[in-house]
């Protein structure tokens, strides 16, 4: 231990950061957000399939992008998706399933647990990169 540093410091940032509320309050409640959205030159629309998520089972996401005249890979991909759960246990990034450069998207997704995910997706547009923000509510088989 450095000379300068006496024991009483350490534990008095001890006490400052010492935590009193159970972690699992801290973990937000995200409600869904499936509305369409606007990035920076494109608007975006999604259709989800099955309508509610099952967790295990796989999910079709189809994304409709207008315009989608311009539309450019982007980091090799036509779009990335990135997909994190309300309590960050789990991340997931894909790429789409089946795109052409044309206005539709289709993303296959298997989520591992019930949750709501944060997703985002990015698409290149005559050189500018457009990110919207989905929040998708999966549910446990019942």
């Amino acid at each position: 231990m450095h000379p300068s540093v006496r024991p009483s410091v350490i534990l008095q940032h001890w006490r400052v950061y010492r935590r009193t509320t159970p972690l699992e309050a801290a973990i937000p409640r995200l409600a869904p957000d499936l509305s369409a959205k606007r990035g920076k030159n494109l608007a975006v629309e999604l259709k989800l399939d099955p309508a509610q998520p099952i967790a295990g089972m796989k999910f079709m996401l189809f994304v409709h992008l207008t315009p989608a005249d311009g539309l450019e890979p982007y980091i090799g991909a036509w779009a990335h998706l990135l997909a994190v759960s309300n309590d960050l246990v789990d991340t997931i990034h894909e790429h789409p399933f089946i795109a052409n450069g044309g206005p539709d998207m289709q993303f296959n997704i298997f989520f591992p647990r019930d949750a709501a995910y944060r997703v985002w997706i990015q698409f290149q547009r005559k050189g500018v990169v457009n990110t919207v923000a989905f929040t998708i509510p999966v549910s446990a088989l019942r």
